[in-house]
């Protein structure tokens, strides 16, 4: 069964911080979709992670993926479609971090997963 975890926020100026979700089933994230609205002139910056349950962060991205050069996504009237495959085990976490380098505007950032149930066969 697929199911999605959306997370949207208006970001305030000079903002950051994380929000997140915990992993309620094992299962497996296959593709996520990260989208900026116009107007951000890449100024907000969006990490996504996997925390284990250890208190372990993944990086959801290979950093050369669609021209991500850094530790953080950015862009401005962009969308960014990322191929990631990783399981995730009851009580770990999706957790993404945000910041707003711009000091005087808000900014709005989409991040859509798309997370598939594992089915294990005994």
């Amino acid at each position: 069964m697929q199911r999605s975890v959306l997370f949207k926020a208006v970001i305030a100026a000079g903002a950051e911080g994380f929000f997140e979700r915990t992993i309620k089933e094992r299962c497996l994230l296959e593709k996520y979709q990260v989208k900026f609205p116009p107007g951000s002139e890449s100024t907000l910056h969006i990490k996504p992670v996997k925390v284990d349950k250890f208190d372990n962060e993944i990086l959801l991205f290979n950093r050369d993926d669609n021209g991500i050069a850094d530790d953080y996504i950015s862009g401005d009237d962009a969308i960014f479609d990322l191929d990631f495959d990783i399981t995730f085990d009851v009580g770990e976490k999706i957790r993404v971090y945000y910041n707003n380098t711009d000091n005087v505007n808000e900014h709005e950032f989409y991040a859509i997963f798309r997370i598939l149930q594992v089915v294990e066969v005994v």
